[in-house]
């Protein structure tokens, strides 16, 4: 074989490598019948799940997607006694990152459980990879991680969220309960910071002071 003619396998080989795979993405979007036509501008979301973890301009707004809504409605009440969801207005309690959501809480003089979906399938049930702070003022506070269980997302859920703009969805989500001394929240505002892997993967969940928080 002639040098000219290896170089350009060589090149063709490259090449192909190189556009093939943008080429099969194109294809497959030209037969999805809900896709706009390939002449059309990229449609800009104006709105995006409250969990998607891709960051986002001020004006998108966060919602909760009607059968996810319904999925962690239901685990929260099959697995924090029948406890309601807890919303600030209408948005979920979650993390400055996305990843991290506290779905309820429940106290008694001396103990408050806070349940919690991580929405990270980096998580995972292994408890001795988590620790967790709880902050108040200037105190810090160590609560304790009970339990990591991975629950299975349904499919027609991580359908929705695809659809909604949620780039890769998780196979299943982590669902943690943490306990920690004392009542939450008080008079001032506290917040959860969870960290995963010694620290790797920190997530930090604001909760309102008294009165911030509804249920539903």
């Amino acid at each position: 074989m002639r040098r000219e003619t290896r170089a350009n396998l060589i090149f063709l080989t490259i090449l192909l490598s190189v556009t093939l795979p943008g080429a099969v993405v194109l294809f497959k979007k030209k037969l999805d019948p809900s896709s706009p036509p390939m002449f059309m501008p990229d449609f800009v979301r104006r709105r995006l799940p409250y969990m998607a973890s891709q960051q986002s301009p001020g004006q998108v707004v966060r919602f909760v997607p009607e059968l996810t809504g319904q999925w962690v409605t239901e685990i929260n009440r099959e697995r924090a006694g029948g406890s309601p969801v807890l919303m600030v207005g209408r948005q979920p309690l979650v993390s400055d990152d996305h990843i991290i959501q506290v779905t309820a809480m429940q106290q008694n003089e001396t103990i408050t459980t806070l349940y919690v979906i991580a929405w990270d399938e980096a998580h995972t049930s292994d408890i001795d990879r988590y620790s967790a702070i709880i902050v108040n003022g200037s105190k810090r506070q160590a609560a304790r991680v009970l339990s990591a269980t991975p629950i299975p997302m349904p499919a027609a859920v991580k359908r929705e969220l695809m659809d909604n703009g949620v780039i890769q969805p998780a196979n299943a989500v982590t669902w943690l309960t943490l306990q920690v001394g004392g009542k939450l929240p008080g008079a001032d505002p506290a917040a959860l910071e969870l960290s995963y892997r010694s620290g790797e993967i920190v997530s930090r969940v604001q909760i309102p002071a008294t009165g911030g928080l509804n249920e539903n």
